[in-house]
């Protein structure tokens, strides 16, 4: 990862240090950038695996934090094409989806199925893993009801309101914050 501060002479840091190679160091690689403006951190989460990394403004990686998710190593297989370039060979198994983060939360839609999910949940719902990016810690869990048998194509969180869009359809859940205390 590099960072461009356009108020100095020498204006790239790069970290190579971030994003830790398993399999080919690019797909194996791929994952959601996004930044929390509340705890003025970068989060990288991995598409691919069951982790995110924390990221100060300088690119000094604070944390990183496994997923409740069982997926620690990226299931991706890669081919060589006969001109040099590679592509996924098969899909992949996905396993962060959607990512978002606001005050000291980060919202991930996760993909697989969790251990206690009943199958008739899971094709009706999409689960959310929420964490505390202070804690450190996986805190619970929340179903979003799938519309016309599709998940969400993008989730947005702001301090008490994490929305979901469906195709032309916007939908909202309000984090009840007394309940989480």
């Amino acid at each position: 990862l590099g960072l461009i501060n356009f108020n100095q002479e020498s204006n790239i840091i790069w970290n190579g240090n971030i994003l830790q190679k398993q399999i080919d160091g690019v797909f194996d690689c791929d994952g959601n950038l996004s930044y929390n403006e509340y705890l003025k951190k970068i989060i990288y989460t991995y598409y691919y695996r069951n982790q995110f990394s924390v990221i100060d403004n300088t690119l000094s990686l604070q944390f990183r934090k496994n997923t409740i998710d069982t997926t620690t190593i990226a299931k991706i297989k890669i081919a060589k094409l006969s001109n040099g370039d590679r592509k996924m060979a098969k899909p992949p198994l996905t396993v962060n989806r959607l990512i978002s983060t606001a005050d000291d939360k980060l919202f991930i839609n996760s993909m697989l199925r969790g251990h206690y999910e009943s199958l008739k949940m899971w094709k009706q719902a999409t689960p959310v893993d929420v964490y505390n990016l202070k804690s450190k810690q996986y805190e619970y869990s929340f179903q979003v009801y799938n519309i016309n048998k599709k998940k969400p194509d993008a989730m947005f969180a702001t301090n008490d309101i994490v929305y979901f869009l469906f195709d032309r359809t916007l939908i909202a859940y309000k984090i009840d914050r007394k309940v989480l205390k």
